[in-house]
């Protein structure tokens, strides 16, 4: 599965009127054009978040990796409702004036503040499984970056470093601007990033994984997510994976072995990467809440850095 839905159409045309309908989709995908037709704070009285509007930012983005002089494709914007009630990610303007002008449930009537998209940064000559993703979340809480290795097939990111992510709240928090100075020092440094993280790959393809290993890191993860919730224990490390997601993973790494051993009569053989990608296909909008996915992404490859000794 892929950690974020590929375009499946070419982008609308601004005169074709854009329907979204919250209630039936988890998830709504826009272009970059698409979402500069929907409502903004400014023009709803309110006031951006981190004083940017998400389109601004994207364009910003794309400006500072054109300075690096790479070439880049922007990914459909995933866009979701939830976060905070009296601040929605999705909020639909019932105004007349608008749906006049727009159409009901148009582009135009919505302000949306809880998104996610993805940047690939094009590699010419390179192994065709792997590219890099520059991944931007845009939400009530503020924004985050992160940047790591992809995997083509199913489009799986791996933040693997601390440094490869940043954001503009919480602890280490930095203003936009940083941000953006950050984004330009990821991409100077791209060749040697990129080295380092595909050596680590490379050591995560070549460790067999057996059964009993698997029962244990399962027993790992829900043991960090118990440290987690827990009211009477004051550590809150990051969770790489909630309940249902530890259980989906379990799932389907035993659906794989059964229909191996018992479909084919074959011994099911899996490599800790193998692994490791059944945990990052969990970390996607519509499954796991949204500002949760750059930091639980690389609390999930951190996690096997640190408990392989791959660094």
């Amino acid at each position: 599965m892929s950690l974020f839905k590929k375009e499946k159409t070419t982008a609308k045309v601004a005169t074709q009127t854009r329907i979204l309908d919250f209630k039936k989709n988890k998830v709504e995908l826009l272009t970059l054009d698409e979402l500069k037709e929907t409502i903004s704070e400014k023009h709803s009285g309110g006031r951006p978040i981190n004083d940017i509007l998400h389109f601004d930012l994207f364009d910003k983005i794309n400006e500072r990796i054109n300075q690096e002089k790479m070439e880049f494709s922007l990914q459909n914007i995933h866009c979701v409702d939830g976060g905070r009630k009296d601040l929605p990610g999705v909020s639909y303007i019932d105004n007349e004036s608008l749906i006049k002008e727009h159409g009901e449930h148009s582009l135009g009537t919505y302000l949306l503040r809880r998104l996610i998209a993805l940047y690939t940064i094009t590699i010419k000559d390179w192994q065709p499984a792997f590219n890099y993703k520059l991944a931007v979340a845009f939400h009530q809480d503020g924004i985050q970056v992160g940047f790591g290795p992809n995997v083509v097939n199913c489009d799986n990111l791996s933040i693997m470093s601390a440094n490869q992510r940043v954001q503009t709240y919480g602890p280490n928090k930095v203003p936009v601007e940083k941000m953006l100075e950050v984004i330009g020092e990821w991409l100077n440094n791209f060749e040697k990033t990129r080295k380092k993280e595909m050596e680590t790959i490379k050591k995560m393809q070549e460790i067999p994984v057996s059964h009993p290993e698997v029962a244990e890191i399962v027993g790992e993860l829900n043991m960090i997510r118990l440290t987690r919730d827990s009211k009477e224990i004051s550590s809150r490390p990051e969770y790489p994976l909630n309940q249902s997601q530890i259980n989906r993973l379990a799932e389907k790494y035993l659906v794989n072995k059964f229909n191996t051993e018992v479909q084919r009569e074959g011994e099911y053989q899996i490599s800790l990467f193998d692994l490791y990608n059944l945990g990052t296909d969990q970390q996607k909008p519509g499954v796991m809440d949204l500002p949760l996915i750059i930091p639980a992404n690389h609390s999930f490859g951190q996690f096997f850095i640190n408990r392989y000794n791959l660094n």
